[in-house]
C-alpha cells in the first residue's frame, strides 16, 4: 500500500458513495488516504448533501489539507490563521494525522502529531493564483510520502517552506505550472 489521494469533485452527490466505498476499502488495506478538501460549490446542485458527502471523507483521511475557504464553506467558525491550532485539534481528534491549513495570502499551518508550525507565504510578483492550493499540498504529500511519522514531525519546518516555496512559484506564472523540486530547491 501507499498513499491514496483525492479531492472533492469526486464527492459531489449522487457519485459519492462509490469513491467512499474505494476509500474504506483502500483504507482497509492498509493505504494512506490523502484528501484535499479543496470545495467546490458553485458546481454542487445539493450544497448540503456535498458538505455531508466531504465531512464522511475527512472522517476517512489520514492526511488532510484544507483552505479557511473550504472550512468556512463547511459551516466551521473558527477559521483564521490564529485560530489553526484549535481547529487542528478538532480535525486531529476524528483520525486525521498529518495535516495542512491554508490561509491564502496570509500563509499555513502544518501539523503532525503534537508538532505544529505556521507561516507566512513567501513575497513574489502574483500573476495567477490557479493551482496553488494543489502544489502546496502536491509537494506537502510528495515530501510526506517518504517519511514515518517522527521524520514527517522533524521535517515540519522544511516541508512548510518547501510547499510554500512550490506554491508562490507556482503563483508566479499564468495558469497551474508548478516547478520542478529543483527550482524549489534552490531557492531553500
Amino acid at each position: 500500500p501507499g498513499v491514496l489521494h483525492t479531492g472533492s469533485l469526486l464527492l459531489i452527490p449522487p457519485e459519492h458513495h462509490n469513491v467512499l466505498d474505494i476509500l474504506r476499502q483502500a483504507k482497509s488495506m492498509g493505504w494512506v488516504i490523502s484528501v484535499d478538501v479543496n470545495m467546490r460549490p458553485s458546481v454542487a446542485p445539493n450544497l448540503q448533501a456535498y458538505n455531508a458527502a466531504v465531512e464522511e471523507v475527512i472522517d476517512l483521511a489520514d492526511w488532510l489539507k484544507a483552505s479557511d475557504e473550504d472550512l468556512q464553506t463547511l459551516g466551521y467558525t473558527a477559521c483564521t490563521q490564529a485560530e489553526a491550532p484549535q481547529m487542528a485539534d478538532q480535525l486531529l481528534q476524528r483520525g486525521v494525522k498529518r495535516l495542512a491549513l491554508t490561509y491564502g495570502a496570509q500563509g499555513a499551518y502544518l501539523r503532525v502529531g503534537d508538532q505544529s508550525l505556521s507561516a507566512p507565504v513567501p513575497s513574489v510578483d502574483v500573476i495567477d493564483t490557479v493551482g496553488a492550493g494543489d502544489t502546496f499540498w502536491g509537494n506537502c504529500v510528495s515530501l510526506w510520502s517518504q517519511m514515518n511519522e517522527a521524520q514527517a514531525q522533524a521535517g515540519l519546518y522544511d516541508t512548510l517552506q518547501h510547499a510554500l516555496w512550490a506554491a508562490a512559484l507556482n503563483c508566479t506564472r499564468r495558469g497551474c505550472q508548478p516547478p520542478r523540486r529543483s527550482e524549489v530547491a534552490a531557492l531553500l
